[in-house]
């Protein structure tokens, strides 16, 4: 059983630590610290690393820290900025060809384009000429 325990791998909670690492700097010589080391079941490396890891978090907390809001971009802008760019130069491409089609669909009896066909057709509702308006046409 003891072998089992040896070969398993030790988590340390970081309150565990901190008092490992208490009881560490209040040893007086090298000999209290291996006492301490070997009660515990730990090498002297965790030690170490753990030092290590207390400075650097002492290190970051006295660091200075910007004021403010913490806004992070979001990361949608840049997408939704470029689609817009995109709908508006394809509805600027799309402007000459709508009015070639409003031309084209009001004009087959040969009769000029209107202002309310054109306004049919943007509106998505075709206005096309009759046979009563094709008679009128010819007969003239």
């Amino acid at each position: 059983m003891s072998m089992l325990k040896s070969n398993l791998k030790q988590l340390h909670s970081g309150h565990a630590k901190r008092s490992i690492l208490d009881q560490a700097e209040a040893c007086r010589d090298e000999a209290a610290i291996g006492v301490l080391l070997r009660c515990e079941g730990l090498y002297s490396s965790p030690l170490t690393t753990w030092r290590r890891q207390r400075e650097q978090a002492e290190r970051e907390a006295l660091a200075p820290k910007k004021r403010g809001c913490k806004c992070t971009a979001n990361p949608l802008t840049e997408e939704v900025q470029r689609l817009r760019a995109d709908n508006a130069r394809l509805s600027r491409r799309l402007e000459p060809a709508e009015l070639i089609i409003d031309v084209q669909t009001c004009r087959p009896c040969g009769r000029r384009a209107s202002r309310s066909n054109t306004n049919f057709m943007r509106a998505g509702v075709s206005k096309s000429c009759t046979n009563s308006e094709l008679s009128k046409e010819v007969s003239l």
